[in-house]
């Protein structure tokens, strides 16, 4: 069947619908997000790109978690954002989506997310509102990132949360160690994690 059930600390003579955290449920195998550190709760993940400020902070809500990454663009540059560095563990030649929650103050500065060697997207997206992105690729080497393109001489800021990498051309809904069902792979906050398909 496509039901899964588990016996629970609770009550261990009642299967409970579900399986346990970290596993897949329901006939489905779980996945893995590759990022760590995917909501910012641990400082920042990733680096600056092209000298861009980041810090925790938010825009005033955040989607996941309590805070997120606040990216102030340098004043008049080209190319200034944040991006990932090598992902550890990244395999190439396999096909890999990322995806990122959004929000922009400004409409009047372009921006982009890229994968090195792959390509980019201009962000079309609402202001002042978080919308979710997506890339998938295959990947050879190389980093993801989000930035801004001729910054203007007083930029505003973006903010980004809920990083998720996975394997594989499916756009899953965002989940780290902290979403019902998964597990942090090590350290909570900061390192890979498993779950079930939310």
């Amino acid at each position: 069947g496509t039901t899964s059930y588990y016996q629970n600390n609770t009550d261990h003579t009642i299967p409970t619908p579900g399986g346990c955290p970290g596993h897949g449920q329901n006939g489905v195998a779980a996945i893995t997000n590759l990022a760590t550190n995917p909501s910012f709760e641990d400082g920042i993940f990733g680096g600056t790109y092209q000298g861009a400020a980041l810090s925790n902070g938010s825009p005033g809500t955040v989607p996941y978690g309590a805070t997120a990454l606040e990216v102030m663009p340098v004043a008049n540059t080209g190319f200034t954002g944040w991006d990932t560095g090598n992902p550890a563990g990244w395999i190439s030649g396999q096909t890999y989506t990322v995806s990122v929650a959004i929000y922009r103050t400004s409409a009047t500065e372009t921006l982009v997310y890229f994968v090195d060697g792959v390509g980019e997207t201009t962000i079309n997206v609402p202001v002042d509102t978080w919308t979710r992105i997506s890339m998938t690729f295959t990947y050879t080497s190389g980093s993801f990132g989000v930035r801004q393109d001729n910054a203007t001489a007083s930029p505003s800021p973006f903010y980004l949360d809920g990083v998720m990498y996975t394997r594989g051309p499916v756009q899953y809904s965002y989940a780290d160690g902290n979403s019902p069902s998964w597990i942090w792979n090590g350290t909570p906050n900061a390192s890979t994690s498993t779950g079930p398909v939310l």
